[in-house]
C-alpha cells in the first residue's frame, strides 16, 4: 500500500486500536518497495526488511533501522483510588467510561494539544496490575522555560501507576518533540497536577526518559501536589474543578459540585457513573455517608481549617 485512509504512507504505517491511522507515526517518503517483515526494538526503533533498495531516499539494501518516536516512562499514583499497593480500576467497567479523552470537555487547550485521542474498547478489558484506572494528561515542558508546554497528550494510567500510551501498554511517545531536557508534568481529572523540578529534569530523545512520582526522592515543582502514605507519594485528591487547587469553602470550591451532582436538595443521594466529582474514583458520587467524596477534600485542606486551600499551580 502507498496510502492509509487517503493519507500517504509508503508500505509502513501504524494503526491505533480503534482502526484509525496513528498520524503521529510519520515515516516520510518511506521504502522504495514492499516490506516483508519488521521488528520493534526496546528503544522504539524499528528494523524493517523487504524488497526495497532505499529508504527515505537513502540507499539501503533490503534492511533498514528506522528511528521510532522517543518515549517517556512515567509512574504516578492517585490518592483517591489508592488501595495500599495499587489503585482500584472500577471506572473502566462503567458503561460511561469514555473511549475518547475527557480533557477537551474540561477546557484543556494547550498549544500543540490534539484533542479527540481515542482508544479501542479492548484496552479496557485488561485485568490485573495493567488494568486501566483512568485518563491522564502528560505535558513536556522545556527545563529553560517550564511555563511553556512544548507537547501534551491525553494517555492512560494503569493500576500499578504506569502511565501508558493509547494501546494501554507502551510508554508514552511524543512525535516531533525535539530531544532535550524536560520537566514532565502529569494532570489527572480530579487530583492535583505534579511536575518535575527544573533542577532534576529528564533527558528526552535517546533512551526511554523515566520519572517516578511515587518516590519521596523525586523532586517536584510544588510539594503540596503530593502526600506521603507509607513511603509512597500520592497525588492529592479533590481538584474537582480542574483548576490546580483543592478548596472546601468559598467561591469555586470543590465541595459544592459534589452536592450539585447528587442533587442539592438530596444530599444523601448517590449518583453512579464516570464523573469528576467522584473523588475516590469508586464509580459513585456521594456527599454524605461512608466512603463519601467530600471528606477527602476537607482532609486535604486541613480538617480543622476548612477555609484553607491546597494549591499546586504549575508555572
Amino acid at each position: 500500500f502507498t496510502a492509509v485512509n487517503g493519507i500517504s504512507r509508503n508500505y509502513l504505517a501504524r494503526i491505533m486500536n480503534n482502526g484509525s491511522l496513528d498520524v503521529g507515526f510519520v515515516t516520510g517518503p518511506g521504502a522504495s518497495s514492499h516490506l516483508a517483515d519488521l521488528t520493534l526494538q526496546e528503544d522504539g526503533k524499528v528494523l524493517v526488511m523487504g524488497d526495497f533498495t532505499s529508504y527515505n531516499g537513502t540507499g539501503r539494501n533490503r534492511i533498514a533501522r528506522i528511528n521510532g518516536t522517543p518515549r517517556a516512562g512515567i509512574k504516578v499514583m492517585l490518592e483517591g483510588p489508592y488501595s495500599g499497593t495499587t489503585m482500584t480500576d472500577v471506572l473502566r467497567n462503567l458503561p460511561s467510561f469514555p473511549l475518547t479523552e475527557p480533557f477537551t470537555a474540561l477546557g484543556y487547550a494547550e498549544t500543540g494539544y490534539v484533542s479527540g485521542a481515542s482508544i479501542g474498547s479492548g484496552v479496557l478489558s485488561v485485568t490485573g496490575n495493567n488494568a486501566i484506572v483512568d485518563w491522564v494528561l502528560v505535558e513536556m515542558r522545556p527545563v529553560a522555560t517550564p511555563g511553556t508546554v512544548a507537547a501534551s497528550r491525553a494517555v492512560l494510567l494503569q493500576r500499578d501507576g504506569d502511565v501508558v500510551d493509547l494501546d494501554g501498554v507502551s510508554t508514552v511517545g511524543f512525535a516531533g518533540l525535539a530531544a532535550g531536557n524536560y520537566c514532565v508534568a502529569v494532570k489527572p481529572r480530579n487530583h492535583l497536577p505534579v511536575m518535575l523540578s527544573a533542577t532534576t529534569p529528564v533527558s528526552y530523545g535517546a533512551a526511554i526518559a523515566t520519572v517516578d512520582f511515587t518516590l519521596p526522592t523525586t523532586l517536584v515543582y510544588d510539594n503540596d501536589a503530593r502526600k506521603n502514605l507509607g513511603g509512597v507519594m500520592l497525588l492529592a485528591a479533590g481538584d474537582v474543578t480542574f483548576n490546580e487547587t483543592v478548596g472546601y469553602t468559598g467561591a469555586g470550591n470543590d465541595r459544592d459540585p459534589i452536592l450539585t451532582r447528587v442533587g442539592s436538595t438530596t444530599p444523601n443521594a448517590t449518583v453512579t457513573g464516570y464523573w469528576r466529582e467522584d473523588v475516590n474514583m469508586d464509580g459513585a458520587v456521594k456527599y454524605t455517608g461512608s466512603g463519601n467524596d467530600r471528606d477527602i477534600i476537607l482532609t486535604n485542606v486541613g480538617s480543622t481549617t476548612p477555609n484553607n486551600t491546597r494549591v499546586a499551580t504549575l508555572p
